[in-house]
């Protein structure tokens, strides 16, 4: 019985080399990771302003009255000359049509009066044959073929045209007063700004739509007197916008010379290279005049472990973990700030469930 009690224990431990053996070829570590990128280094050189287009209309009609139609919402796509409002003009359409009656009139008549003129001086020809042969008294030749041919002439050449030119200027009168009440955009771009609706009364000095070159946009800043002799136009910058990532690229397009008593600055307009969709017209931003792209990389507070008088880090690399030494510039509640040790791409362990060693292998959870 004893030997038997023996052999067991044997077993036993036997097994457990055997796990520990075989334990030591499987993962020992579930991680999580985080790919570190360097950030951008912005330094405390900046001035604010807003996101406006460069291009932009507020567009009023030229006549008060009832809205018809309204053609675009906010976001539509317009060019310029497009229709994007109609008025309700129902007395000036029947003054179109019987003033373009009135010109259709005497357009015929006119042409009328060209035709009787052609056979007035064919009748003159002939009476001036029969005059020239004594078959003719000058009484009868002025009665019969010269007065009708000179009335001919002045109702063909002064008095149907007059009468058309009248029709016509009365016609471009009502077509203009017409048009006032078709309001078109005057410039390429999106309708970021719509106040009108169908059957509601409009004025004539109330903006009804507004339209942004969205392709255009700029920050519009005023910048105090200690900044803004160090600009200059053409120079390149960087904007930021709070609730984008990436910086902008830009450059300064004019800088005002009149100090805003208001504003206590100068104007400055700078131009966006390429904003994109998410850039819109009202958002703040920052204009810095000094970026540069530094050795810096923020990180996970969770990948930092001190060791001895630094710091150390773990990469993981083909199903390992590799120790690393760290340089650390700050370290905050969650995050902080690496100098020296890591590269743009690489994979750093954020969590483990046991603790790493180096060499130790390892599978993302």
């Amino acid at each position: 019985m004893k030997k038997l009690r023996i052999t067991y224990s044997v077993l036993i431990i036997f097994l457990i080399f055997l796990i520990q053996g075989c334990s030591g070829n499987k993962a020992e570590a579930l991680i999580a990771v985080e790919q570190v990128d360097n950030k951008i280094s912005l330094s405390n050189d900046y001035f604010s302003g807003q996101i406006e287009a460069l291009d932009s209309v507020d567009i009023t009609p030229k006549v008060g009255g009832k809205v018809a139609q309204v053609l675009v919402d906010i976001g539509s796509q317009v060019v310029a000359g497009q229709v994007l409002i109609t008025m309700d003009m129902p007395e000036l359409v029947a003054q179109q049509k019987q003033y373009q009656a009135a010109v259709n009139n005497s357009q015929a008549g006119l042409k009328r009066a060209r035709v009787d003129l052609a056979n007035a001086s064919d009748n003159y020809q002939r009476g001036e044959q029969l005059y020239k042969q004594g078959l003719l008294s000058k009484a009868d030749f002025e009665n019969r073929y010269a007065h009708p041919q000179e009335q001919a002439r002045i109702m063909a050449e002064e008095s149907a045209p007059q009468v058309l030119a009248q029709a016509m200027g009365a016609l471009e009168s009502i077509n203009s007063s017409y048009n006032n009440g078709i309001i078109t955009s005057p410039i390429n771009g999106e309708i970021t700004g719509r106040y009108v609706d169908p059957g509601e009364i409009c004025k004539n000095n109330e903006a009804v739509l507004k339209v942004d070159n969205m392709s255009r946009l700029t920050v519009v800043a005023h910048v105090d007197q200690k900044k803004i002799n160090d600009l200059k136009i053409g120079q390149k910058v960087s904007v930021k916008i709070d609730s984008l990532e990436n910086l902008l690229e830009a450059k300064i397009d004019s800088i005002g010379y009149d100090l805003d008593p208001m504003a206590k600055g100068y104007l400055v307009r700078v131009l966006l290279s390429e904003a994109g969709a998410k850039v819109k017209p009202g958002m703040f931003a920052k204009v810095y005049t000094d970026v540069g792209t530094e050795n810096r990389f923020i990180v996970s507070k969770n990948a930092i472990h001190q060791e001895g008088k630094g710091y150390v880090g773990y990469l993981y690399e083909e199903g390992k973990v590799r120790k690393i030494s760290l340089g650390i510039e700050k370290i905050g509640e969650k995050l902080a700030v690496v100098k020296d040790g890591l590269k743009n791409g690489q994979n750093l362990v954020i969590y483990s469930n046991i603790k790493l060693k180096d060499g130790m292998t390892a599978a993302i959870r």
